[in-house]
């Protein structure tokens, strides 16, 4: 089973465009196949800019790190321990724990190179999800989705489980997360 959702979220059939498996009723999922898919439409043409020569630089050299503030960096600092605080990087990154504390976590645990993608699509994804989160829901939100990858990823960590589980399972229970 686990084989069978690595395959399909590998697949590039997943972020083509040409998928019409939704209704335009359903918001949600729209949502999140929109977000998917935006990274792979064609671009608007205009004409070459000093931004665009500069982002083909990035892509060319490899260098397609996010640029975040340095109180996200060290809010981030720690996320491997047990005493660590999402809420404070709610307050600092606007509650957007999910989205900057997500991508960190996939990151480390070779996420995208598990399903081949890159972590612009996987934090996309995680910004999609964080989005479609109801704020005004005190406990079921994008914040307490964050507290959980961050417990999962704890808990992956410690001698006990990596001793059992594989990169496949890991990289399946942080999703599932």
């Amino acid at each position: 089973m686990v084989r069978e959702a690595i395959k399909i979220l590998s697949s590039s059939e997943l972020y083509a465009p040409s998928i019409t498996r939704f209704r335009d009723s359903d918001r949600i999922a729209s949502g999140y196949y929109e977000g998917l898919i935006r990274l792979h439409q064609p671009s608007r043409h205009r004409k070459r800019s000093v931004v665009d020569a500069f982002r083909d630089h990035r892509v060319a050299t490899g260098e397609t790190r996010r640029r975040i503030s340095s109180d996200v960096v060290n809010a981030l600092e720690k996320e491997d321990s047990w005493q660590y605080d999402v809420i404070a990087l709610e307050r600092i990154t606007n509650n957007h724990a999910l989205s900057h504390l997500g991508a960190k976590i996939y990151e480390r645990w070779n996420v995208g190179e598990t399903l081949r993608c890159s972590m612009d699509t996987i934090f996309k994804w995680l910004t999609v999800i964080e989005a479609n989160y109801h704020p005004n829901n005190s406990y079921h939100n994008a914040t307490h989705a964050a507290d959980v990858l961050q417990a999962t990823s704890f808990f992956l960590s410690s001698e006990v489980i990596a001793q059992y589980a594989q990169d496949v399972h890991a990289v399946a229970a942080l999703i599932a997360a």
